[in-house]
C-alpha cells in the first residue's frame, strides 16, 4: 500500500521587494468573470482575493465544505488569469495530475480561508493540503445569444374563496380555461400546458397543488408538468419559455406582482 504523505507547503511571502501588489478584491474577480460569461452561485463564489495577476500570484479561497466548489474555485482563479477577449470562453478540461490530502480538509472547518499560490511559469497551483499540476485550458467562441421582447397574450385571474367556490370547482374552472386554450393549438390531441405555483420566500406549502397534481392526474386530453418556484424564478423561466400556456398559482399580491413584471410576455398566462 502506498501511503500518500501530506504534501509539505510553506507559503513564503510572495512580494519581498518592497512594491504594492496589485490587489483584486471578490467583487472585482466576480465582475469581471461575469462580464465574461461566467455566471457564478453564490455557492460557487468563494475566491475572496488575488494579488498580483502576473507570473505568479497568490489568492485566497474560502473552504466551504464541499470539494466540488473548491476545485471550481481553483479552476476559476486559473481562468481568471487568463481572460482574454470577451468573445471567447476559457474552459479547464484536464490536468497533469491532482493530489489531495483529504483527512486535511476533512479536519479544517467550512469557512477557513485557504491560502493558495500558482505560478504561471510551471503552471503548477498548490495549497495547504492540495497540488494541481498542468491544468490544460482551452477556448472556444460563444455563442450569439439573441433575446426577443415578450408580449402578453391574454391574462385571466379566477379568484378562491372557501365560502363561495369548493376547492375542487375552482381547480376544474382554472384547468378548464388554460386546457382550452392549448386546445386551440391542437397538434397531439392533448392539451399541453405548464403548471407553477409561485411562492414567496416566507411561503410554506400551499395545499392547492397537492390537489391540482391529484386532479391532473385524472383528466383525458390533459398533459401538464406541476412545478414550484419561488418569484424571481417563476421570472427568469417565464421569459425563456415562449409560446407556452401556463397555469399559475399563488396568493393575489405574488401574482399580481409577476403580472407586472411579465406584461410584455407572449405567453398565454392563467393566474388563479
Amino acid at each position: 500500500v502506498n501511503v500518500i504523505r501530506r504534501p509539505q507547503l510553506s507559503l513564503e511571502p510572495l512580494f519581498t521587494n518592497g512594491h504594492k501588489p496589485l490587489r483584486l478584491s471578490q467583487v472585482d474577480v466576480y465582475r469581471t468573470l461575469t462580464q465574461h460569461g461566467y455566471h457564478l452561485g453564490p455557492q460557487f463564489q468563494l475566491i475572496k482575493s488575488i494579488s498580483s495577476k502576473g507570473k505568479d500570484c497568490e489568492a485566497i479561497v474560502e473552504w466551504s465544505g464541499n470539494m466540488i466548489t473548491f476545485l471550481d474555485a481553483l479552476f476559476k482563479l486559473v481562468i481568471f488569469l487568463y481572460l482574454g477577449p470577451k468573445s471567447k470562453i476559457l474552459e479547464i478540461n484536464g490536468f497533469t495530475r491532482l493530489t489531495i490530502d483529504v483527512p486535511h480538509f476533512c479536519e479544517i472547518s467550512a469557512g477557513t480561508e485557504v491560502h493558495v499560490r500558482y505560478n504561471c511559469r510551471t503552471n503548477i497551483l498548490y495549497c495547504d493540503g492540495l497540488r494541481l499540476e498542468g491544468p490544460i485550458l482551452s477556448s472556444k467562441e460563444k455563442k450569439p445569444t439573441s433575446s426577443e421582447s415578450l408580449m402578453w397574450k391574454s391574462v385571466v385571474f379566477v379568484p378562491y374563496k372557501e365560502n363561495i367556490l369548493e376547492l375542487e370547482e375552482f381547480l376544474n374552472v382554472s384547468i378548464q380555461l388554460v386546457a382550452e386554450e392549448a386546445l386551440a393549438c391542437w397538434t397531439n390531441r392533448v392539451a399541453d400546458f405548464v403548471s407553477v405555483e409561485v411562492r414567496d420566500v416566507s411561503s410554506k406549502h400551499f395545499f392547492i397543488s397537492t390537489h391540482l397534481q391529484n386532479l391532473l392526474k385524472s383528466l383525458p386530453l390533459v398533459s401538464s408538468r406541476l412545478q414550484i418556484k419561488c418569484l424571481q424564478k417563476a421570472k427568469e423561466d417565464l421569459k425563456q419559455h415562449k409560446g407556452k400556456t401556463h397555469l399559475l398559482i399563488g396568493k393575489y399580491e405574488i401574482l399580481s406582482h409577476l403580472a407586472a413584471s411579465l406584461q410584455n410576455a407572449r405567453n398565454t398566462f392563467y393566474m388563479t
